[in-house]
């Protein structure tokens, strides 16, 4: 197994102790035990190894490097359970305004939010604007969502079931989490196969703004008029809900700011984009994550057919085991001691939440795929003040999902070398992943 953790060959370092000395395990998706006997660890999130497979690397950071600084690129990551929820819940030394929830950096639909926006706040203008659209989100809103997100996989499965090969990602993974929040946003449904496109472009265009490629000049001239149409749409829609006002979150935010709650039209703009951004890639992944896990542990799958109760513990152990959110950023305001060292004041993180969720500390015996374990404390959806809003929605769809999959289908044929996964080291999932059902 080749792993993205090697000699210091490449410019990166931890601060402090930086030889590992002692055999660890590399699980939890892998097997055996790897002695680095005077190897100074180097371990690089954008190399394909990582993106592939980040839990061999993240647990050799967690034994020797818990806080771990990538030197070209000036920015620490933190693997440990204990250090990773302390950072998370210490709003005050690590501040979210490093980020840009969408990455689209230069390609932004909406000029001025990649700072202006409800991720990159800290209290109390954070509470602020989560609390207006908290309101979305209750469990009664979410609840009342169910029987459109049942419709939507059932006609989903319906469609396909007698093809003796389906895309997964496509037909269920990727659709679902967009069509759903389309709705609760109030877009138009003959848009929504536009604004998907736009959503894609986003996620394309991202690629360009965290250092990893360059866009052709084709792709550049693209991007640009797609996402000046995107805006213009975004404008359309928000002026649109303020005239003709629905039951929607986007009627919801004009209304607000409409009867002073000192929210400004940019920021309805930049809530809405932001919105739409957040509110679906993480759950695409998440959802196709979740057959995925199922596929490399038949034996839970058949478990899980056998007792439906654990349906609920078994959507949780899928964010535990290989959940979408691999990094959070943050950036520190002041020096923190943290893992026996000290990370000075402006210092841009990586908080790993993956890293987290197999620390054997808090989840004894990570590496294994366990729908009866105990998942409490798992941070897939962020701790304190800034968990995801939407962990709740994306729960829900994870859990219809399952039970469809479940209520039709006895087991899956697949390839895993046909499967294939995103580029993206912050957000880990599925592009593709083709599927042969054996039907119930």
């Amino acid at each position: 197994m080749r792993l993205a953790v090697e000699v210091s060959h490449r410019a990166t370092r931890h601060l402090g102790t930086t030889y590992a000395t002692s055999p660890i395990r590399i699980g939890p998706h892998s097997e055996g035990w790897l002695t680095m006997p005077d190897a100074k660890i180097d371990f690089n999130p954008f190399a394909v190894e990582t993106i592939e497979n980040p839990y061999p690397g993240l647990a050799i950071l967690r034994k020797f490097a818990p806080v771990y600084e990538v030197e070209n690129l000036f920015f620490r990551i933190i693997s440990r359970y204990d250090d990773v929820v302390a950072a998370l819940r210490d709003t005050a030394s690590f501040s979210s305004s490093i980020i840009d929830a969408s990455f689209a950096g230069d390609y932004t639909p909406v000029p001025g939010s990649s700072g202006n926006n409800m991720m990159a706040k800290d209290p109390p203008e954070h509470s602020r604007f989560r609390g207006l659209v908290n309101r979305a989100f209750t469990p009664k809103a979410v609840a009342n969502l169910r029987v459109a997100i049942e419709t939507f996989v059932a006609d989903a499965i319906e469609r396909i079931r007698d093809e003796p090969e389906w895309d997964f990602v496509h037909e269920i993974g990727q659709a679902l989490p967009v069509n759903i929040f389309f709705k609760m946003l109030g877009v138009e449904p003959e848009m929504y196969g536009q604004a998907r496109q736009w959503s894609h472009d986003i996620k394309t265009a991202s690629r360009f703004t965290v250092g990893r490629q360059m866009p052709t000049a084709d792709e550049d001239s693209y991007l640009r008029q797609a996402m000046k149409d995107y805006g213009d749409y975004l404008e359309y829609l928000v002026n649109l809900r303020r005239e003709h006002p629905g039951d929607d979150l986007v009627s919801g935010l004009v209304q607000a700011a409409d009867e002073g709650e000192q929210l400004s039209h940019q920021e309805v703009l930049t809530m809405v984009f932001l919105l739409i951004g957040a509110g679906t890639e993480s759950t695409q992944k998440f959802i196709s994550n979740t057959l995925l896990a199922f596929l490399n542990h038949p034996d839970q799958y058949r478990m899980l057919r056998e007792d439906r109760s654990l349906i609920p513990n078994a959507v949780q152990e899928v964010l535990r085991f290989d959940g979408p959110a691999i990094f959070m950023a943050r950036i520190t305001t002041r020096d923190v001691e943290m893992a026996g060292t000290v990370i000075p004041a402006q210092s841009p993180c990586l908080v790993s939440f993956a890293s987290a969720n197999h620390d054997d500390s808090k989840f004894p015996n990570p590496e294994r795929f366990d729908i009866t374990r105990d998942t409490s404390g798992l941070v897939a959806f962020g701790h304190g003040l800034h968990r995801c809003l939407g962990a709740p929605l994306a729960t829900l769809e994870g859990t219809v999902v399952l039970e469809q999959l479940l209520d039709n289908f006895a087991g899956f044929d697949w390839d895993p070398s046909r499967v294939v996964r995103d580029d993206n080291f912050f957000i880990r999932g599925l592009n593709r992943l083709p599927i042969s059902p054996t039907r119930v």
